[in-house]
């Protein structure tokens, strides 16, 4: 993953918003550092710093708006911020996670999909998307489980209708 953020938005209040919180980014060990033991004691970096839920959300909402258009990369910034300020905030894990699926680090999305399972045991998306992760970096055998997993818990629910035909769909192609 690159470092530095070379594609910013074409609107200046949000390429504003993303340069920022790039920046933002190259700051957290100090902040870690800075907030170590309050960290330790089980609060969350935004906590710490006093970030209030509905600037979270209001950034949260942005970045769902970045992905509906397909700018994950615009969006990955501030996902990243948003996961760090709240790392078992289960939106955030999957916001976070499918953009970095999206911008092929199939390995780190692996990792938050994967968290995000242990974390919501029913979340069928998270079970569907790390199978899409895992089978990119060519372990079909742990796709093909993700992909049965899927199935299971979307049985007989029509929202994940489909999520499960997809996932059907996938494990037929390792036959």
């Amino acid at each position: 993953m690159s470092s530095g953020y070379t594609y910013p938005p074409a609107d200046p209040a949000i390429a504003d918003i993303v340069e920022r919180l790039t920046e933002n980014l190259a700051a957290m060990p100090e902040l870690i550092q800075q907030f170590s033991a309050d960290l330790t004691q089980g609060k969350s970096l935004g906590e710490c710093r006093g970030i209030a839920e509905h600037e979270l959300d209001s950034l949260y909402q942005l970045a769902q708006a970045l992905c509906n258009e397909e700018q994950f990369a615009h969006a990955l910034p501030i996902c990243l911020n948003l996961l760090i300020h709240q790392p078992s905030n289960p939106d955030y894990l999957f916001i976070c996670a499918s953009c970095l699926q999206r911008l092929s680090h199939h390995k780190e999305a692996a990792k938050l999909f994967q968290q995000l399972c242990q974390l919501d045991v029913l979340h069928v998306a998270a079970a569907y998307r790390l199978g899409e992760c895992l089978e990119a970096l060519g372990d079909r055998e742990a796709a093909k489980v993700q992909f049965n997993r899927c199935i299971d818990l979307s049985y007989g629910d029509d929202h994940y209708r489909n999520l499960q035909t997809f996932a059907k769909d996938k494990i037929s192609g390792y036959n």
